[in-house]
């Protein structure tokens, strides 16, 4: 009979469920193929999309703490869900002891996490060290996955193969022999995203050095995707929108890329998890610098440190 392992992961963003990429792949390889999986995230993450076809999951749970499983009595109806599945092990790569007394009152035996407060009196020891709760949250889930002797390793996002030959025809790429570079203009808030009249800029420098360019946003972004080429356009230059591509087929589209510049969101880490040379703009975000090809471009003197503040110059000394 398989053994029933669950993991919790309750930060709701698509980049959150990519962060968590490579030590939910630590875990599947840990387990093997004798174990059922069981993800319990929130549905905002899209792990279904994100994961599939490349971590085994049995079952994606979904974690709603705006409604369901919010309060005393979401609390409980978390408990019971959680009991329904029958599962015997559970890793918590959060901080909130909830999810460990949870796990405890659905009578799961063994029980990993963090050790913050009272979770720490139903989990399993080693517990993160007080230096560790300092760490990011991508450094702090390994850590703890480490002292338990499970290595998290900088594992690659390999898209669908079928998928990647497919942007290449869709896009022309084996047509030219230029080198592509996306902009990647999407953004899950304001604050998070330079400015359309910059990547406009940035864009026009770029075309006169010879690369083949795109933009990258989602359904969302396709009027800013169309205004950047607009003005790209304007002042002789060209660059090509694309913002209708499911997660798989931006994942596949992102494998084609040789550079990724863009915001803090969930395609710069796709294309950081992908292996692209991937330069992020960061301002009041963290500036993550999680993988040897992953480069943080943030304000050289502020004191908002606003998105804005991080000129299109900056950017070009830091691509050249």
């Amino acid at each position: 009979m398989h053994q029933k392992v669950l993991i919790i992961q309750p930060l709701p963003g698509i980049g959150d469920t990519l962060w968590f990429f490579p030590h939910l792949k630590a875990l599947s390889d840990y387990y093997g193929n004798e174990t059922d999986l069981t993800l319990l995230t929130k549905k905002s993450s899209k792990a279904d999309q994100v994961l599939d076809g490349i971590i085994p999951l049995k079952k994606i749970l979904t974690l709603d703490r705006e409604k369901d499983h919010k309060g005393f009595l979401g609390f409980w109806r978390l408990v019971k869900m959680l009991k329904k599945e029958q599962i015997e092990t559970a890793w918590i790569l959060h901080q909130s002891p909830r999810y460990a007394l949870a796990c405890w009152c659905a009578g799961i035996v063994n029980i990993y996490g963090y050790g913050a407060g009272f979770g720490k009196w139903v989990s399993t020891s080693p517990f993160l060290k007080k230096a560790d709760w300092n760490l990011h949250p991508i450094e702090r889930a390994k850590t703890l996955l480490t002292y338990h002797q499970i290595i998290v390793q900088d594992t690659v996002l390999t898209p669908i193969t079928s998928l990647k030959t497919l942007m290449i025809k869709r896009y022309g790429l084996k047509k030219t022999k230029k080198i592509p570079i996306v902009l990647g203009i999407g953004g899950s808030e304001g604050y998070k995203k330079w400015p359309p009249h910059f990547f406009a800029e940035l864009a026009c420098s770029l075309y006169q050095k010879g690369y083949n360019l795109f933009v990258l946003g989602g359904a969302q972004e396709k009027r800013e995707a169309l205004l950047i080429q607009s003005m790209v356009q304007e002042k002789g230059g060209d660059i090509t929108p694309v913002y209708d591509l499911s997660l798989q087929e931006a994942f596949a589209f992102l494998s084609c890329m040789k550079i990724f510049v863009g915001n803090d969101t969930s395609m710069l880490n796709a294309a950081t998890l992908i292996g692209v040379e991937t330069f992020g703009i960061f301002a009041k975000t963290y500036p993550l610098a999680y993988r040897s090809n992953l480069h943080p471009i943030t304000p050289l003197v502020s004191q908002d440190m606003k998105i804005g503040e991080v000129t299109v110059d900056q950017v070009l000394d830091r691509l050249f």
